[in-house]
């Protein structure tokens, strides 16, 4: 305001007064991220907004390059923070509309890739978007995370931080289920706001995907005791079925008992669900709501981080595990033997791990990598039921190289069963150039000899990787087949990236047909691996 306008109107102030103190906190991030880097507020605000009836349907694709011929499925991108304007050209639309992208791969030599884009219908906007879809209202559109299969056949699930998931056509990509279809199965409702008028639990931003297909979700709970909520939704039936409510593990140096923010809800092993708490809270009951800011302060640098170990059927904590204090924001893999229990993860020191949400969007302002933690297997003979896990790095903390790695995946075949020998990821490469801004690079770590093998190229902006096999019945060990990267140029071009999985080198790069977009989205999905994400 003092910059555009020479300091506050008179006439604003009341109304600044009455702002919720989440809203004024915002508008400050925005003016600081400016201030950091004045790029990335310009950034932001050069994209043009999508029409919110916009829509394309196989669409073909620009190819450079050559797609393999065995490459046959669908690769799904969650796009969150669509910018839009109303259907009459003028009227503004919603700031944050989910959407899908896809692009599908039909096999064979010669053959030409399809894309589509579709947003995702859910709140009242899209519904003044596309009045003949009148879904309710309680469903937060703008936050689109990530798909997984667990909507049925032919159907993916676009999955935000609340339970109501809508399904859509895996091949149109149109909503054609409603998104309240947990029809008061999860319990009694978690949050003040009144029926109707926004969602009655947050839950957590991943909803994992068993080898079977049944998928799991993670609720957090305020009344009567705070703690998680897990429940699951067996596979093809869309119906979500509570297992247990954890407790609230109690930090040393905190008295109130406050569910831990947690974004990939749990990993999976063929026995077990393993559950992470962080020393940070969520009081996401109260009604400022859902705050990064309050959650990075909650920060306790002497906590613990927790790994619950739950049995798979019933939810029940069988063992508990710690290490010192830490963030992570996503599981790689999980699994177990007869004695121990193992799970990768994307790691960082502490909850500037948030400042990507915080600073603009700028992700090269936390050091992090990528790590092993083992556990006791609870159900061993004579296993320590509680106690410390052991962590080991897969890439280095002070590497400049593979600064900030996230979105870390393996080959989805063997996905929650057994180790890979190969992990692909993003991350900031600070060697590239000074202070970049977000991710530069697509890497790959050989988790045997710690090797790393780095992809990036210039004025192109990569997304998460998703690794798909060559073969179905390829070993852990192998790294072939390709990785698909959707990417973002400096011109606004949205694309996808095939990288060879084994060269690690571009082998095609894909032009789509959809306009420029204000982010890269976050996470994928391949039609026909249930596990991928």
């Amino acid at each position: 305001i003092n910059a555009e306008y020479g300091g506050i109107d008179p006439t604003m102030s009341p109304r600044l007064k009455t702002m919720p103190i989440t809203a004024l906190t915002t508008c400050l991030l925005i003016g600081l991220a400016a201030a950091h880097d004045p790029g990335v507020l310009h950034r932001s605000l050069e994209v043009p907004p999508m029409p919110c009836n916009y829509s394309t349907h196989h669409a073909p694709v620009a190819v450079q390059g050559a797609v393999p011929a065995w490459l046959k499925g669908t690769f799904y991108k969650a796009i969150y923070h669509t910018k839009t304007v109303g259907p009459d050209g003028h009227t503004p639309g919603d700031p944050s509309l989910s959407a899908v992208m896809s692009v599908h791969f039909s096999g064979g030599e010669g053959s030409t890739p399809e894309a589509s884009f579709e947003f995702v219908q859910g709140t009242q906007w899209s519904a003044f978007c596309k009045p003949h879809l009148p879904l309710p209202t309680n469903f937060s559109a703008g936050n689109a995370i990530t798909i997984t299969s667990g909507c049925g056949p032919k159907r993916v699930c676009v999955v935000t931080a609340t339970p109501e998931a809508p399904a859509v056509d895996g091949d149109t990509l149109d909503t054609v289920a409603a998104p309240n279809t947990y029809q008061g199965s999860l319990g009694e409702p978690q949050l003040p706001s009144p029926p109707g008028m926004g969602p009655a639990f947050w839950q957590s931003g991943h909803m994992p995907t068993d080898v079977n297909g049944d998928v799991y979700g993670l609720l957090y709970i305020y009344k009567p005791v705070p703690g998680y909520r897990v429940y699951r939704i067996m596979n093809g039936t869309n119906q979500r079925e509570v297992l247990a409510d954890l407790p609230v593990s109690r930090q040393p140096g905190r008295s109130e008992q406050i569910p831990s923010y947690n974004h990939q809800a749990v990993g999976i092993t063929e026995n077990f669900l393993l559950l992470p708490e962080m020393p940070v809270v969520l009081d996401a009951a109260q009604p400022a709501g859902f705050n990064w800011t309050s959650i990075q302060d909650s920060w306790d640098g002497e906590g613990i981080l927790y790994w619950n170990v739950l049995d798979k059927q019933t939810g029940t904590r069988l063992g508990r595990y710690e290490l010192p204090a830490s963030w992570t924001w996503h599981n790689i893999n999980a699994w177990e033997n007869s004695t121990h229990i193992t799970v990768d993860i994307s790691w960082a020191r502490n909850a500037s791990a948030l400042n990507g949400f915080l600073n603009g969007g700028v992700f090269s302002t936390w050091p992090g990598k990528l790590a092993r933690v083992t556990m006791p297997n609870p159900t061993s003979p004579g296993a320590s039921l509680h106690g410390p896990a052991v962590m080991r790095d897969l890439t280095c903390e002070g590497d400049p190289s593979v600064r900030t790695p996230e979105f870390g995946v393996i080959n989805p075949l063997q996905m929650w069963r057994r180790p890979t020998r190969y992990i692909w990821a993003s991350s900031v490469d600070m060697t590239l150039g000074d202070h970049p801004t977000s991710w530069t690079s697509t890497f790959r770590v050989d988790t045997e000899t710690g090797e790393v093998h780095s992809h990036a190229e210039p004025g192109v902006m990569p997304g998460a990787p998703l690794f798909i096999p060559r073969d179905s019945e390829q070993s852990a060990e192998s790294a072939a087949g390709v990785v698909l990267v959707n990417t973002l140029t400096d011109q606004g071009e949205v694309g996808v990236k095939l990288i060879d999985g084994e060269s690690h080198e571009r082998v095609a790069s894909l032009k789509l047909p959809i306009p420029a977009l204000p982010s890269l989205g976050l996470h994928n999905h391949w039609s026909e691996l249930p596990t991928s994400v």
